[in-house]
């Protein structure tokens, strides 16, 4: 059986998703007399080998592949639109975390280093509301238009991570942590209430 583990960030919206030594893929010898045909498993086991040799090969995966939480560090909170809507101009909020289709996102790349928030409930994109730069601007839904506003970049706060709105220069933030609370940018300060699962 081959291991995988969690990828690690190699940019370009590119995760390393998974290393195989020669050591782990063992080449197998079966005999096709009598009209036995190797598996799919057993061709592709045996060509991964002969491209390995004495080497590695190590695989990339885009991000942002499957729908993921925008979780808060602290306190089990995630970001979803309200009330699971489809419309334009639907508040992004912060709750419970429930799983649910309203507070699964999907990063999509589009750039180096920047990325769109792809809601799956309503295949809209995370924005700022009227393209707002002032701090305090509610956080909503649009239709996917590839503009700055709908743009994000991770950026270091202190010892968080926060997320950034390209075109205002400000955090993805939430005035408190709890239920039903309303997302808003913000002034990069780092602490709980900027600090979202990166994923």
């Amino acid at each position: 059986m081959l291991a995988s583990w969690p990828g690690t960030d190699q940019g370009r919206g590119e995760r390393l998703a998974r290393c195989l030594l020669a050591s782990e893929v063992h080449p197998l010898h079966l005999s096709q007399r009598g009209g036995v045909v190797p598996t799919v498993e057993v061709t592709v086991k045996r060509w991964i080998h002969m491209l390995l040799g004495a080497g590695a090969l190590c695989l990339l995966a885009p991000y942002g592949a499957e729908a993921r939480l925008l979780k808060s560090a602290q306190g089990g909170y995630c970001i979803g639109v309200d009330p699971a809507s489809k419309k334009d101009g639907a508040d992004i909020k912060l709750f419970k975390c429930d799983g649910k289709p309203n507070q699964q996102w999907t990063r999509k790349p589009v750039s180096t280093g920047v990325y769109n928030f792809v809601n799956q409930q309503s295949g809209k994109c995370m924005g700022v509301m009227d393209a707002m730069e002032t701090p305090g601007a509610s956080i909503q839904q649009f239709t996917c238009d590839g503009s700055e506003n709908q743009n994000w970049v991770f950026g270091a706060c202190g010892s968080d991570t926060c997320t950034v709105n390209r075109n205002s220069n400000l955090c993805l933030s939430a005035p408190r942590l709890g239920h039903d609370v309303p997302m808003q940018q913000l002034q990069c300060e780092g602490g709980k209430t900027q600090a979202w699962s990166r994923f």
